[in-house]
């Protein structure tokens, strides 16, 4: 069997990316169309549908200067890569056989500058098996169509970077200019998104990493700011706890939770009526799949809190919580069949 591909995704190696567009809040040095090099820290497990690390844009190296000289301080981000070859999760899900080899790499690219993309559309439908090529054209095609919905949806979140979710400061894509046989069709690129690093843990790990006193302010916080987040005309279908990031500012002050990973949303088809659109947020309860289970966590680790302290004697009847989750119905309408999207 053939050996997979070697990852380039390592701590300590770096990436040369390019610059396609500059977030509208991003305070960093980086500029549309030009080239920044980022340093891997560290490599975030378990990812999902991307890889995902820790780096930090070595931007003084295109200034000419020493990264490591005096006074020179990298800035670590977070980089995204929607990279099909390296995301386990990501061929898992879509049954891809295997990892990415030399021999998988050749037959895409051919595939490629062939001309057989057309035949993604309609294969399926005529009960066409797909080879090796036709799979990895339709995982790349997947992976690039996750990239570009984050890039859309962090545009339409513009006023909630930096609060409610991380600030986006670019989309980028790996620079691979000097790989060995590269096509220059667009699929044959690799694209992710530069973000904001916030230190910190999903909302699943409240109870073992903050004191009960302020789970009820956070999670008022919680359904507060995703309510911001579904004011906007797309709908999150991988909106759950573990997507978040609960991280305190600076000398032990306030506690603030952020919502990550919009790749898999989609968004509203010209064609929806309001009542259409309505009836869609309803069904999915972006606001009940936090509200709910969060409440339930927090109940249960209460419960469990109060355990401990009594060390197995009867524990008193516990005064109610600190926090009530009321859905807010915003989008409740009669029930009516839903259109596919």
């Amino acid at each position: 069997m053939e050996a997979p591909l070697a990852s380039p995704y390592y701590t300590g190696n770096i990436l040369n990316l390019k610059i396609k567009s500059v977030g509208k809040k991003s305070s960093r040095n980086l500029e549309n169309g030009g080239y920044v090099r980022a340093r891997i820290v560290k490599t975030l497990q378990p990812s999902t549908m991307s890889v995902v690390m820790v780096v930090e844009l070595l931007e003084a190296v295109d200034q000419g200067q020493d990264p490591c000289a005096p006074g020179i301080e990298p800035q670590k981000l977070i980089l995204k890569m929607y990279d099909r070859r390296f995301s386990p999760h990501l061929r898992e899900s879509l049954e891809i056989d295997g990892p990415a080899t030399r021999e998988t790499e050749r037959q895409f690219l051919n595939f490629l500058d062939e001309g057989g993309m057309p035949e993604l559309s309609y294969a399926p439908s005529l009960d066409i098996a797909w080879g090796i090529a036709q799979n990895e054209a339709y995982f790349a095609l997947y992976a690039a169509n996750m990239n570009k919905t984050e890039v859309l949806v962090y545009d339409h979140l513009v006023h909630l970077q930096g609060d409610a979710v991380p600030v986006f400061h670019a989309d980028v894509q790996l620079d691979l200019r000097n790989a060995p046989g590269q096509s220059s069709h667009p699929l044959a690129g690799v694209e992710g998104v530069l973000l904001d690093y916030i230190q910190g843990f999903p909302l699943t790990e409240l109870d073992d990493k903050v004191p009960e006193v302020e789970w009820p302010a956070i999670f008022e916080q919680a359904i507060e700011k995703v309510n911001k987040i579904i004011d906007h005309p797309f709908i999150n279908h991988d909106i759950v706890l573990r997507n978040t990031i609960v991280s305190r500012d600076a000398g032990g002050g306030q506690y603030k939770v952020y919502y990550i990973d919009f790749g898999g949303c989609l968004f509203r088809p010209e064609s929806d009526t309001d009542e259409v659109w309505r009836a869609r947020k309803r069904e999915v309860d972006e606001e009940g799949k936090i509200g709910f289970p969060l409440s339930r966590y927090l109940s249960e680790a209460r419960i469990e809190e109060a355990k401990k302290r009594y060390e197995g004697r009867d524990a008193p009847d516990l005064p109610p919580p600190g926090w009530k989750f009321t859905p807010s119905n915003r989008f409740a309408r009669k029930a009516m069949k839903l259109p596919d999207m």
